[in-house]
């Protein structure tokens, strides 16, 4: 069991010293890394199982979240568009890995209007995005066609639909 909860918290490692660029680690990771330091074996042992035991019992409690990259993967991308500091809040953005998801590749999913009589878009795992600019499609978008989102400048995103010119849209779910 210690050491499947060392495996498992390597993964919290980032996310926990992201979530503020000053805020050490949580309490219970810092006492199971001070484990390596007792020379005893019997004693090492025995520190690791406590250390693993307040890990299993603070991830029951939610106080830490234990996850893998592919999970913070998912999660950023499912907050792609809306304005949370989601680099930070995972350990993945700049300053970490230099990754940053500047662009995403999806699957329109439905297509109607909004109050304005604009264009709406949903798409599979990025949410709903309304357009915001004056530019259409030059051919309506339809369900199952690829599309891409990008960041653009000054908190404004992109949208492409079947390789046709962007457009402005905003996530508004």
């Amino acid at each position: 069991m210690a050491a499947a909860a060392v495996a498992a918290i390597i993964g919290i490692g980032p996310l926990s010293a992201a979530a503020k660029d000053d805020s050490p680690p949580p309490k219970v990771f810092v006492d199971l890394l001070a484990c390596r330091s007792t020379q005893d074996t019997q004693a090492r042992l025995a520190c690791y199982d406590q250390a693993a035991a307040a890990l299993e019992a603070a991830e029951r409690k939610q106080d830490i979240v234990i996850a893998d990259r592919k999970d913070v993967r998912e999660l950023r991308r499912g907050l792609f568009g809306y304005a949370v500091p989601a680099g930070k809040l995972t350990g993945l953005g700049k300053g970490q890995d230099g990754e940053e998801l500047n662009r995403v590749e999806t699957k329109v999913t439905a297509v109607t209007s909004n109050r304005a009589g604009r264009l709406r878009l949903i798409f599979a795992d990025v949410g709903t995005w309304d357009q915001t600019d004056i530019n259409d499609f030059a051919i309506s978008p339809k369900v199952g066609q690829a599309a891409w989102l990008e960041k653009g400048a000054l908190g404004s995103y992109f949208v492409s639909v079947n390789k046709q010119p962007p457009i402005k849209m905003r996530r508004v779910e």
